[in-house]
């Protein structure tokens, strides 16, 4: 899943239009602490790694979620 598809997901359920692009700055940044949380939870004492492979299907999702979690708070 790219970050592209995981903007579009936080678009649909979100705003309910896939298409609608004007809040992604702040998609972009709970995705970014989503993606902290992610990497600090599962690698805690491996600082060099630092991004979720876009293939990782499952962390990806988890990312989103988090993501969405973020915002509605």
């Amino acid at each position: 899943m790219t970050e592209e598809e995981q903007l579009m997901q936080m678009r649909l359920v979100l705003l309910g239009d896939a298409t609608d692009d004007s809040q992604d700055d702040l998609f972009k940044f709970y995705l970014s602490n989503a993606k902290a949380v992610v990497l600090n939870t599962l690698f805690p004492f491996n600082k060099r790694v630092n991004d979720i492979h876009e293939k990782d299907f499952r962390l990806r999702n988890w990312q989103v979620r988090c993501a969405m979690e973020l915002y509605k708070s």
